[in-house]
């Protein structure tokens, strides 16, 4: 991971706390916590209870000066900001990992805040091209926070987690297809990183 103590000794002080989330087991999640130990700031991990609910609690109700993660999970935490009117005072945000443009800026505008690219060592799913293109322009809708898409058997299998309320894009011919509305008691991201029995791996079809 390059880059990352320039960055943090830009914006961290002693004892400032940096919400970290991956798992504490994994290469880039202690990475990180060393970094920002060393720095004087204190690491927080989100790796128990994987609940979006749990995210934006943990996120809202304990001041952090940088929240660190994967890019849709990131995106996943403005959107839930933005659709719920809850406001996160986070004025740094560290993104793990290849992240395209139009996610950053999303993220920045959706929270407000400086962002930072962290190469990470995440392990990344491979995903066929077109359906990474689908993938991509259903979750630019701002009324959805999280979609899986797969090619299954008997073709396109997709899950959708939605605000409620609000406008859905069109959706294309699917073998299966469910559109959950979103509740934050109830949702993982399924973007997921790390299975909490396995810390090593994803969770598995994630």
């Amino acid at each position: 991971m390059q880059n990352m103590e320039e960055y943090l000794s830009q914006f961290l002080k002693i004892n400032d706390k940096v919400l970290i989330c991956c798992s504490r087991y994994s290469p880039t999640g202690r990475r990180v916590k060393a970094e920002v130990a060393r720095c004087g700031a204190i690491p927080v991990f989100w790796d128990e209870d994987y609940r979006w609910g749990s995210l934006l609690r943990l996120t809202f109700t304990d001041r952090h000066r940088a929240v660190a993660g994967p890019p849709m999970l990131l995106l996943g935490l403005s959107k839930l900001s933005k659709q719920l009117g809850v406001p996160l005072y986070i004025r740094n945000v560290l993104v793990i990992g290849e992240c395209e443009d139009w996610i950053k800026d999303a993220i920045s505008t959706g929270l407000d805040c400086r962002i930072w690219s962290l190469e990470g060592e995440l392990p990344r799913r491979e995903i066929p091209e077109d359906v990474r293109e689908l993938s991509e322009r259903i979750i630019r809708w701002s009324s959805v926070l999280d979609c899986r898409i797969i090619k299954g058997t008997y073709g396109l299998e997709m899950q959708v987690v939605a605000f409620p309320g609000k406008k859905l894009p069109q959706f294309p011919t699917c073998a299966k297809l469910d559109v959950q509305t979103f509740s934050g008691e109830k949702h993982i991201p399924y973007h997921i990183l790390y299975n909490p029995k396995n810390p090593g791996t994803y969770m598995k079809d994630h």
